[in-house]
């Protein structure tokens, strides 16, 4: 077997990402209630801190926000216009924040995905928010934070009530943050999905993500939706033998070609990532999702090429 890869697929920012929402609800609890899409498109920050102070150092810690691999791949949503893979800074700057924006309303907290270290970010994942949910006069807190140290680069109270107007938007001076972009509109009700593919062992995420096979696809969720996956068939990772059903190989067999961000989990087993996520299914698993993006499912193996078979898979969406 070969050694694993890096890079394009390792998931960096997984735990960071949710770390943020974890304390908040990004699923909401109510049912039959008005929802609304907020899109925060777009930030403008200065070269430099509102002190003069540069953002960072060349020889900042940056690992928080070095966005690639199976996450930059899950960020992003096809109703917004970006397709799988497209979300993420094309030229980083080394020196620039990695803004992300979260907002909190009524002990809940919604979030984007940083997607690189930029002065002018472009987001691409819309946020689903109950507005039935909330009293008109409920304070929103935006925030808009940075993935390389965690600092807070602006905020601005509002209310739920003017925060959810329908229509476009900047709003302006927000700390060390010139503009911020925002657009809402209201949702239509959406109905119970069910998708079903098929996962080959022998095609690395590159390839899937390319349309290696017509069988795979990336699913696209909103965050709150209830996802339960189902799988079976058998992968054999040293074909012809031996052969192990979605749940993987013993636990300890092969586990150093694994994924990085599966590196405890069954080598040879069915996972699955998302924005903020980092999802071991094997047979069977039910799970909110935290962010919107794209649902990505793999054999937990970085050596495909001396694999045989894959998983049939069934994947349930149920919407908020």
């Amino acid at each position: 077997m070969s050694v694993k890869r890096s890079g394009v697929l390792t998931l960096l920012l997984v735990l960071a990402i949710g770390s943020v929402g974890c304390g908040g609800a990004q699923r909401p609890r109510s049912g039959g209630t008005a929802w609304h899409e907020i899109r925060f498109k777009g930030a403008a920050l200065s070269s430099r801190r509102a002190n003069g102070a540069p953002w960072h150092t060349s020889g900042s810690d940056q690992s928080a926000s070095v966005i690639g691999g199976l996450i930059g791949l899950a960020i992003g949503y096809p109703v917004a216009g970006f397709a799988l893979g497209s979300a993420l800074t094309s030229e980083p700057e080394p020196e620039a924040p990695a803004p992300y924006v979260v907002l909190k309303v009524g002990g809940d907290t919604y979030q984007l995905s940083p997607i690189g270290q930029t002065l002018a970010p472009r987001w691409s994942q819309p946020i689903a928010v109950p507005s039935g949910r909330y009293a008109s006069e409920t304070p929103a807190l935006i925030q808009i934070l940075d993935a390389v140290d965690g600092g807070v680069l602006g905020q601005r109270t509002t209310t739920i009530g003017e925060l959810l107007s329908p229509g476009p938007r900047t709003l302006t001076e927000i700390g060390d943050v010139a503009s911020l972009d925002v657009e809402v509109r209201a949702m239509k009700p959406r109905p119970v999905v069910s998708v079903e593919l098929f996962v080959d062992a022998q095609h690395s995420v590159d390839e899937l993500k390319d349309g290696a096979d017509p069988r795979w696809t990336a699913i696209p969720l909103w965050n709150g939706d209830t996802v339960t996956i189902r799988a079976t068939g058998e992968v054999c990772p040293s074909e012809p033998t031996p052969c192990f059903g979605p749940a993987g190989a013993e636990p300890g067999r092969w586990a150093n070609y694994n994924y990085d961000a599966f590196a405890t989990s069954r080598h040879a087993s069915l996972v699955a990532v998302l924005p903020g996520q980092a999802i071991a299914v094997g047979d069977e698993r039910t799970f909110v999702a935290e962010q919107a993006g794209f649902l990505i499912l793999f054999v937990n193996d970085t050596d495909e090429g001396n694999n045989a078979g894959g998983f049939d898979v069934r994947v349930d969406i149920a919407p908020r």
